[in-house]
């Protein structure tokens, strides 16, 4: 067999560091920009925060009687201060002395950690998913993409500079989109619905692949295959009304089928459905962006999820212009050389910054 790719154990520390810190909430601002900069400084970075991400999510499946042992054994592993771990440090250790506590406040899981980390993998595969699992976040900065494996076998592709909560239970999977745009193929099971939250509104999925995009003004649905049910929360709270003075269940839902898109406002106000090529814009998933008939100020916006310096439009008039064609956004330099010859636009480095502003002499010329 194969061994996986070795990350220095200061790094997986960082990783839980980070990861935890995110899960809690106590990640403030200037944190969030540091953990953003740590991700885009190398492949083993992403690698370790990716396996901390998956680590917590077996812990979050766990059986409730799985839980009770883990439970009983990090008690008996706090009256040991002296031999505790962190989480990482443990994992990297297996079969040798433990190290010292790194993470104090810590401690107290490290054996839940542990204990269950062995008992799955060694003894039960992959544990069932019998009890309700608290909300997980994935996040991805500007330039990073990731494929997420679900427990119930449905798959997420998840775009750049984006992020995605999830939150199974035995009735929903329930995902929430917080910013950005992700695909999603969905495990077939009529008796749990597969619903994706985002803005006001939410799409809900049997079996299917589908795309949602969020961005400033609206979310945009596109339908790859199969059917979905888009509800914006407007017309939820009309449906409700009606029901409370009718006495009669309404369930305002507009049927998206494949090959079709729609898009809802910030209001939860839906657009007509109609016929589109849904793939348009997903070339992303293969590090490639193909744009056609986009204004340049859409380009601009949809090209920043992937740098980590962004570009800024100088003249409202360069925004406006429209653009077809394709951009790699690893090639982005050769990319704005491009636009300089072949529109009236000049590219102005100052820096780290890049600004794109209207030249009046290229457009008299």
């Amino acid at each position: 067999m194969a061994k996986g790719h070795h990350i220095d154990e200061q790094v997986l520390e960082q990783a839980g560091d980070y990861y935890l810190a995110l899960q809690d909430g106590s990640m403030d601002a200037e944190g969030l920009r540091a953990w953003q900069a740590w991700m885009v400084v190398s492949d083993d970075h992403r690698r370790a925060f990716a396996r901390m991400e998956s680590l917590w999510g077996i812990l979050s499946d766990a059986p409730a009687s799985e839980w009770q042992a883990l439970e009983d054994g990090a008690q008996a592993d706090m009256k040991a201060p002296d031999e505790g771990s962190s989480v990482i440090s443990f994992a990297a250790a297996r079969g040798q002395k433990k190290p010292a506590v790194s993470y104090g406040w810590i401690s107290a899981i490290a054996a839940t950690i542990a204990i269950f980390v062995f008992a799955s993998f060694l003894m039960f595969g992959s544990p069932e998913q019998t009890r309700e699992a608290g909300p997980l976040q994935y996040q991805t900065v500007a330039g990073q993409q990731r494929v997420i494996n679900l427990a119930d076998g449905s798959i997420v592709e998840l775009g750049a500079a984006s992020s995605i909560s999830i939150a199974y239970s035995e009735g929903e999977r329930a995902i929430t989109l917080g910013e950005g745009e992700a695909v999603f193929t969905v495990a077939k099971n009529p008796n749990r619905p597969f619903v994706v939250r985002a803005g006001q509104g939410s799409v809900t999925a049997i079996g299917t692949v589908f795309n949602v995009r969020k961005s400033a003004s609206n979310v945009e649905v596109r339908v790859l295959e199969g059917t979905v049910a888009v509800r914006p929360v407007a017309e939820i709270n009309d449906a409700e009304n009606a029901l409370q003075s009718s006495g009669t269940t309404v369930q305002p839902v507009t049927l998206v089928t494949a090959g079709r898109q729609t898009a809802y406002s910030q209001a939860g106000v839906i657009m007509p459905v109609v016929e589109a090529n849904v793939h348009e814009g997903l070339s992303w998933r293969v590090g490639v962006l193909t744009m056609v008939d986009w204004s340049i100020s859409d380009v601009i916006q949809e090209l920043n999820r992937y740098l980590a310096d962004e570009i800024t439009i100088g003249d409202e008039i360069v925004g406006a212009m429209r653009f077809t064609g394709t951009v790699y956004p690893d090639q982005v330099d050769a990319w704005l050389e491009g636009l300089q010859q072949g529109y009236p636009i000049e590219v102005v480095r100052l820096g780290s910054s890049t600004i794109l502003m209207f030249d009046e002499e290229k457009r008299d010329s």
